[in-house]
Parts: structure tokens; C-alpha cells; sequence
């Protein structure tokens, strides 16, 4: 293992053998090696066939990103802006340094060259700038172990022969050494876009078939020179993707297999958040491929930064994915298809929002030239999403294999689009609650504390002008659809008299003062405060004005930046995130151990989610704590025996979704009941949290604004 070597912090070639000291004991124990460089050829390969073989015998891949030598004039082609005068130069340099080696008498470099782009276990891309200015001129690596610990290397090094005679010099940080993490990850981030063609700065090229046929031709005629795989075991197929080392599926993950294969490969998944619906679907893929011999994997996210997420969950797999964050992304996801479809590629996976894949002009016509698409597979992550009209073009109806994604499969409020979501995806083939989730270990136990605000008269005159105001328009627009749309904007505004209430942040902000006094400013950590939008930036100043260490992630914060941020909450750098609606979906935030819940709308699909993404497993994380902000009418304030029971029952829906799967529930009982008591409101403890949203059909939904 990575962490086991005794690394220095800096290698120097005029101290050292970068190649044996260095390079070889990292790839003898790595899996996974990714490189960036600006010169790379086929004899490093050689000096290095130590470290490589070992790294292939471990069932290894390397990724290497570099760029080819390119003249005067194949810049000046370039820089006339013609595509195909472009591929033609990037093609001939690369072929030009295939044929120079292919004449040199060297009988080992270029098979084991050829064995590797072959076999799958080299993976090679070509850099060129933009501006077609200069070089890929970066030289850095990651090493990756079985364990998931990293070592990243920064230096003057290129990988090539004459390289090895030079003065050069590597940085080394490693992953689980404290204040360099933070320098692995940058340098992950780096290649990850690089590699994916999402840097803004260079334009990414695939290895061109001519070329790669060329070195598969070699293979026909030459031994392979190492062993894939070598272990004391029986070897098993070599496949391009694969279900990572560290991951094994549960129990109940296989059976959802099972029941999705034997559905005829259609179905929804219906899985807490947090049981791992994203590695269930993937095996899935695996499955497919395996009995197929191909798979053209599609999955489309709701958001942007879901891409990202996504993209790293299926490269753990094995995939190398095309993403619509790209720029070039529609080129490269027409030539891999038409690759696909002539045989020369078996794996192709695309990543696209929903709105990408819901565009007719674009890739829904780029996946219409499948040919063959019994192979293809459809995961539509939180799939509730594509039942709205404007997404159902994303439901491709050729495509036969498909898997649906949701905590909460169900649409809220809306039957016609839950219908299409069932139809389209078939039936729930696994039904995974929290509770039982909670029960079995899957996801972490937690305590609910609900705080009671009362608020204020002049507020509740609002709401209660606000709600007749809203009945006299549903009730118009019964006979005129247009006051519909101004029902809406009243019902927002009754929604943030709850919401946004002055009482509510205070009382948030007297509790986060005890709570800091009982832990300690410094043990205060992993802690996500959900603000209505509108309050993020006077809440976050107010924390931090107590001294914690905060930052907000609103919907305008880059994905960099985002990522960045995350890593910081979860080493504890930041103590508090303040967050609106952009970590609701599939955003990960295991280290979370206590959330205050200041803004909430009536669809449970939403604090669903959020309570879901707070109850994730992590090292050390034993119980999480939920303090949730129940609004109630002020107790002497004249009721015309609607609007008090109206407000509880908007308030107690979310209380009693918390309250039934908390470890907590006897202590809470007593005092909620006598709340609801003082309104006569004492049986809601007794229904279930649909019978109460069932109370409120009739109800426009009160948004989080």
C-alpha cells in the first residue's frame, strides 16, 4: 500500500534515481495511474516495465494526457480554424512518432506499447491549446491504491529517455498526510477535467482508430509481455469495467438487481438516500455489459454539478464518460457513437443534464444513430424530475433498458407526471425506506429536536389575508385559469411569513450560541444550516459573527468552487455551511452530523432528501442531530377555525416524517402533543405523514423561497 513506502517530500535526479526510487515503488503498489505531461515516449516505457508490470499484475490502468509534436505550419492549419485540417495534423504527429519507433531495432518497447492501448490498460489523450499557442507543458501524477490513498507528484520530469538524464525533480504529497491532502485533490481535480475535456484552456483529443488499429495489429503477431492480473487465484476475465475493489454490494442492492433483470431490465429504484442507489445501478451496467458483450450506458442528472458527481462514480467503474459540461461534447459523443456502431468501441457512456437530453436538435438525434440498442442502457437519476412536460423527451421509447433513480419516486401534486415516470420506467422492482435502512446500519441514527416559534400577530394576520386572498383566486380560476398564476405568487408570499420569519432566525441563532458554549467553538463542526432564500447572506454573517469558520453554497457557487468547499466541511476547515436548495439532490455530505432546518416547503420530497443527506454513513459519525423550526400560530389570536389548522397541519407534516423514524421519540411526544393540544390538533400525532398531505390536496404547495 501507498501509505507503507517512506516517501521523501522532494526527489531530485542529481540525488536520486527518480525512475527506481520513486517512480517503480509507487506503481508497484498502485492501481490506478494518472499522468500528466508535456513529452511522453514509448522507451520511458521500458525504463519503467518494472513499476508497469507490477501496476498490471494488481489489475491496474494508467491515463495519460500529453501532447504531441506539432510544426509551424500544422499550427498554422489549426489556427484557420479547420476541424478536419486539425484532426489530420494532431493524427500525423502522432502516426510520424509511431513510425520513428517501428524503425528503431527495439523488440520489446513497441509490443508492450501495443499490449497495453490493446488491452485497455493504457489510455491515452493529446493536449493542444485553444490558441494553438505553445504546448501541454504540465508534469504531474496520481497514484491511487486499492485503499483509496493517493499519492500525487509535481515536477520538471518528462516522461522520455533523455528526461532521465537531466537534472530533474518531483514534490511528492500524499493523501493521508495532514495539510497535503488538499494538494492532491487540486491536482486530481486538474487531471479529472483535463481528461474529460472540460478545461477552458485546451482541447482534448481521443487516440484516432487508425492509429490504434495500427498498434492492435502489432499484438497479432507478438506475445503479450506481462501477466493481467496475476494472483494465487483463479484469474478472472479482464473486462473494461468493472465493480471497483472496494466496493461490494449488500443484500438488498442484489436483489434490486434481480428483480430489475428479470423485469424485463426496467424498473425503479426506490432507495433512501444514502443506501446507495447510484453503485446499485451501476452494477447493474456491468451486468448488461457482461451479457451483451457492449453497453452504451446514458444517464442524465437533474443539475450541472450532479455531471460532475456522476462522472466520478462511473470512472470508479471503469467508464470514461462524455459530459455536457464539456464544450466539444456533442463532437466527441457523435464520433464515439459512430465508433460504437462500426464495432471499434464495446464501452460508451454519456453523462447529460436532464434539458441536454431532453433536446431534439441535439442529442436525442445523436441517440436516434444507435443502431444496435439492445445494448443501450437509460439510468434517469432522481427520475420524479422527468415526468414534467417539458422533460418527457428525455424519455428515449427505443431505448428498452432502463433504470429510474428516486428516494421519492412519486411527483408531488401532480398524477399525470408520476403516471409517466410509471410508465416509462415500469414498476418499483425495490423499495428501500429510511427506517428500515436506519435499522439494518445502513444509515446513521438521529435525534430529533423540534423548536417551537410562535409568531408573531401581525404576521398572522397576513397569513390568514393571504390564505382568503388565495381561495377567491383558485376559486376564479375555475372559470379563468390566468388567476391560477396569481394565486401562485400569493401562495409564496404565504409561504415566506413561515419561512423567512424574524422569530425563527433569532431562535436559531440563540440555540447555535448554547451549542457552541456546550461543545466548544473549535469541536463545533460538520454542521449545514438550510436557509430561505433571500436570508443566506444575513444568516451567514450572523454565524459568523459567533466566530465559526462558515461559507455558503448557494445556486451561483461553482462547481470548482463547490467541490473546494465540500472537502474543506468535510476535514472540518469549515465548521458550517449555510445551503439553499443546491445540496437537496444527490449531493454528498457524509461528515454532516447536525443540520438546522430554517426553510422548508410542504413537498416532503424535499426535507426528505435533506434529512437523507444528513443521515449518510462516515468514520467516527455515530449520531446525527436534526433541529427543525416548527412555525405555530400565536395561541390568542382569533381564529376563524381554518387558518390555525391549516398552518399545523403544514407544520406537523414535516414533524411527524422527523419524528416517526427518530431515536427520540418518547422525549418529543409529550410536549408536541400538548403544542397541537392548545389547538385542539392532538390527533395529527396519530396519522401518518401521507394522511396529513392527503388534508392538504386541496392546498396550493407553499414553496421554499
Amino acid at each position: 500500500m501507498l501509505r507503507e513506502l517512506q516517501l521523501q517530500y522532494v526527489y531530485d535526479s542529481s540525488e536520486n534515481s527518480i525512475v527506481d526510487k520513486l517512480f517503480h515503488p509507487l506503481l508497484h503498489n498502485s492501481i490506478l495511474y494518472q499522468r500528466g505531461v508535456g513529452y511522453f515516449t514509448s522507451g520511458w516505457l521500458q525504463l519503467n516495465l518494472k513499476g508497469i508490470l507490477s501496476l498490471i499484475e494488481r489489475k491496474g490502468k494508467a491515463e495519460l494526457i500529453t501532447s504531441p509534436h506539432l510544426t509551424a505550419s500544422d499550427y498554422d492549419a489549426m489556427e484557420r480554424g479547420e476541424q478536419a485540417k486539425e484532426d489530420q495534423a494532431i493524427y500525423e504527429a502522432i502516426l510520424l512518432e509511431l513510425n520513428a519507433l517501428e524503425k528503431q531495432d527495439d523488440h520489446e518497447t513497441l509490443p508492450l506499447l501495443a499490449w497495453l492501448v490493446a488491452d485497455n490498460l493504457l489510455e491515452v489523450k493529446f493536449a493542444i491549446p485553444k490558441n494553438n499557442i505553445g504546448d501541454f507543458h504540465d508534469k504531474f501524477a496520481i497514484f491511487t491504491d486499492e485503499a483509496g490513498d493517493k499519492v500525487a507528484i509535481h515536477g520538471s520530469y518528462n516522461d522520455s529517455l533523455h528526461a532521465n538524464y537531466n537534472g530533474e525533480s518531483f514534490s511528492v504529497y500524499c493523501s493521508w498526510v495532514e495539510g497535503q491532502a488538499p494538494y492532491v485533490a487540486k491536482h486530481e481535480e486538474r487531471f479529472h477535467k483535463m481528461f474529460s475535456g472540460q478545461n477552458d484552456f485546451f482541447r482534448i483529443y481521443r487516440m484516432h482508430d487508425f492509429i490504434r488499429e495500427k498498434l492492435v495489429l502489432i499484438t497479432q503477431y507478438t506475445e503479450r509481455p506481462y501477466e493481467i492480473g496475476k494472483t494465487q487465484a483463479e484469474p478472472e476475465e479482464e473486462l473494461p469495467i468493472r465493480m471497483p475493489s472496494t466496493l461490494q454490494l449488500f443484500d438488498y442492492q442484489k436483489h434490486a438487481i434481480e428483480e430489475w433483470t428479470n423485469n424485463n431490465c426496467r424498473g425503479l429504484f426506490s432507495m433512501a438516500t444514502g443506501t446507495g442507489k447510484t453503485i446499485t445501478s451501476l452494477a447493474a451496467a456491468l451486468g448488461v455489459f457482461k451479457s451483451h458483450k457492449k453497453i452504451c450506458l446514458i444517464v442524465s442528472v437533474p443539475f450541472k454539478h450532479l455531471v460532475e458527481q456522476w462522472n466520478q462514480e462511473v470512472r470508479a467503474f471503469g467508464f470514461i464518460p462524455v459530459m455536457s459540461t464539456s464544450r466539444d461534447w456533442l463532437f466527441e459523443a457523435n464520433s464515439l457513437i459512430d465508433d460504437y456502431n462500426l464495432g471499434f468501441e464495446e464501452v460508451i457512456c454519456f453523462i447529460v443534464t436532464h434539458q441536454s437530453n431532453a433536446d431534439e436538435d441535439k442529442f436525442l438525434r445523436l441517440v436516434s444513430k444507435i443502431r444496435n440498442k439492445d445494448s443501450v442502457l437509460f439510468i434517469g437519476d432522481e427520475a420524479h424530475y422527468l415526468g414534467a412536460a417539458y422533460l418527457r423527451n428525455s424519455l428515449h421509447p427505443d431505448i428498452k433498458m432502463r433504470i429510474g433513480l428516486s428516494a421519492t419516486p412519486e411527483r408531488w401534486r401532480d398524477l399525470d407526471g408520476t403516471q409517466v415516470v410509471t410508465d416509462y420506467f415500469s414498476r418499483e422492482v425495490i423499495s428501500f425506506g429510511l427506517e428500515r435502512a436506519i435499522e439494518e446500519g445502513y444509515l446513521t441514527p438521529y435525534e430529533f429536536f423540534p423548536h417551537y416559534v410562535e409568531m408573531s400577530e401581525e404576521d398572522y394576520r397576513e397569513y390568514k389575508r393571504l390564505t382568503i386572498r388565495i381561495s377567491q383566486l383558485l376559486q376564479a380560476a375555475k372559470t379563468d385559469p390566468s388567476r391560477r398564476e396569481a394565486a401562485n405568487v400569493f401562495a409564496a408570499q404565504r409561504a415566506n411569513l413561515l419561512n423567512k420569519s424574524e422569530a425563527k432566525i433569532e431562535t436559531f441563532l440563540a440555540l447555535l450560541r448554547q451549542h457552541i458554549r456546550e461543545v466548544g467553538l473549535e469541536h463545533f463542526k460538520h454542521t449545514i444550516v438550510y436557509s430561505p432564500e433571500g436570508k443566506h447572506r444575513e444568516i451567514l454573517r450572523r454565524v459568523a459573527d459567533t466566530g465559526l469558520r462558515v461559507q455558503e453554497i448557494v445556486s451561483s457557487t461553482s462547481n470548482a468552487d463547490r467541490k473546494s468547499i465540500l472537502q474543506a466541511f468535510d476535514r472540518g476547515d469549515i465548521q458550517v455551511i449555510v445551503a439553499m436548495k443546491c445540496l437537496d439532490e444527490g449531493v454528498n455530505v457524509p461528515a454532516t452530523k447536525r443540520a438546522y432546518f430554517l426553510a422548508s416547503t410542504s413537498n416532503p420530497r424535499q426535507f426528505v432528501q435533506r434529512r437523507g443527506r444528513i443521515l449518510r454513513k462516515a468514520i467516527g459519525k455515530q449520531q446525527a442531530y436534526i433541529h427543525d423550526f416548527v412555525m405555530i400560530p400565536p395561541l390568542d389570536a382569533a381564529d376563524d377555525g381554518n387558518t390555525y389548522a391549516q398552518i399545523m397541519k403544514r407544520e406537523f407534516a414535516r414533524f411527524v416524517e422527523f419524528y416517526l423514524c427518530a431515536s427520540n421519540q418518547l422525549a418529543i411526544h409529550s410536549r408536541a402533543f400538548e403544542i397541537l393540544e392548545r389547538y385542539r390538533l392532538g390527533y395529527l400525532l396519530s396519522l401518518k405523514p401521507e394522511d396529513i398531505y392527503s388534508s392538504l390536496s386541496g392546498e396550493l404547495e407553499d414553496h421554499d423561497s
